[in-house]
């Protein structure tokens, strides 16, 4: 089953199965949640702005096959 983001205030960015690599906590693993620097109960919106990407330069590191993975 997959979700329908719309505004991504309901979907969880790591546990929810949005992605074609979802759920992301079990694709990339603990360790890439706490390098993220977000919170595990973190929405899918705080990464979407205006139905873009928006990824924090310090979070940027390994999130290139998630972003390319979502426009596929």
């Amino acid at each position: 089953m997959k979700y329908i983001i719309g505004d991504g205030m309901t979907t969880s960015l790591w546990f929810d199965n949005w992605h074609p690599h979802s759920p992301l906590a079990d694709s990339y693993g603990e360790r890439f949640i706490y390098d993220s620097g977000m919170e595990k109960n973190v929405k899918v919106n705080v990464l979407i702005h205006n139905l873009e990407w928006k990824i924090l330069t310090t979070q940027a590191i390994g999130w290139h096959p998630i972003v390319d993975g979502a426009k596929g």
